[in-house]
C-alpha cells in the first residue's frame, strides 16, 4: 500500500490535471483516483457544495476558505477510500448493532424526532446520506482500534534514547508566572 502522503500527492496531482479540460467532459471526469476508486468532478462539487453550505456567502468568495474546503474534501475521501480498503484487507466489518447503537447515540442528542429532522434538512442530507457517514465514522472507529491493538508500546530504554537525542524538542524557555492576591 502506498504512504499516505504520496497518496495525498497524486491526489492534488490528478485533481489540478482534471481542472484544466474542457467543460463538455468534466462532470464524468476523474479528479480523484485512490487505489481502484475514483471520485468525478461532479462527486467532487457536489461534496464541496455541501460544506460550502456552512458559509455565509461572502466567505465563500474568500479564496483561502474555498482552498481549504477544498483540500478538506480530499482529505475526507483519502480517509474514506483508504479506511474501507485497510478494513477489507483486514476483513474488518461494520455490524448492523454497532451502526444502529451509534445513530441511536446521535439521534439521543436531539430533544425529539422533529428537531432530529430539521437537522437532516437545514444540512440538505437524505437519511440513507447520512447514515453511510455514520457507518464510515463507525469503521475508521474500528480500524484505528485494529491499528491501536497492533502497537506494541515503546520500552523504557527506547523512551530514555528518545529522549536523550530530542532534548530540545523537551525544553521550554525561561517563564514567568503571575499571580494577583
Amino acid at each position: 500500500m502506498k504512504t499516505p502522503a504520496a497518496l495525498l500527492a497524486g491526489a492534488f496531482v490528478l485533481f489540478s490535471l482534471a481542472c484544466t479540460r474542457s467543460p463538455q467532459d468534466a462532470p464524468g471526469k476523474v479528479v480523484l483516483k485512490v487505489n481502484q476508486t475514483e471520485m468525478s468532478a461532479k462527486e467532487f462539487s457536489n461534496a464541496l457544495a455541501s460544506r460550502l453550505r456552512a458559509f455565509d456567502s461572502l466567505t465563500v468568495k474568500d479564496p483561502q476558505v474555498l482552498r481549504r474546503t477544498k483540500d478538506e474534501v480530499v482529505k475526507e475521501f483519502l480517509i474514506r477510500i483508504i479506511t474501507e480498503d485497510y478494513a477489507r484487507s483486514q476483513n474488518i466489518l461494520v455490524r448492523k448493532d454497532d451502526l444502529d447503537n451509534e445513530i441511536n447515540s446521535v439521534r439521543a442528542n436531539y430533544p425529539d424526532d422533529i428537531t432530529y429532522r430539521q437537522e437532516l434538512d437545514d444540512e440538505v442530507l437524505i437519511y440513507k446520506d447520512w447514515q453511510e457517514k455514520v457507518r464510515s465514522t463507525v469503521l475508521q472507529k474500528l480500524v484505528l482500534l485494529s491499528l491501536k491493538q497492533k502497537l506494541v508500546p515503546p520500552t523504557d530504554e527506547e523512551m530514555r534514547n528518545y529522549y536523550n537525542n530530542n532534548k530540545a524538542e523537551f525544553q521550554t524557555g525561561e517563564q514567568v508566572r503571575v499571580r494577583q492576591v
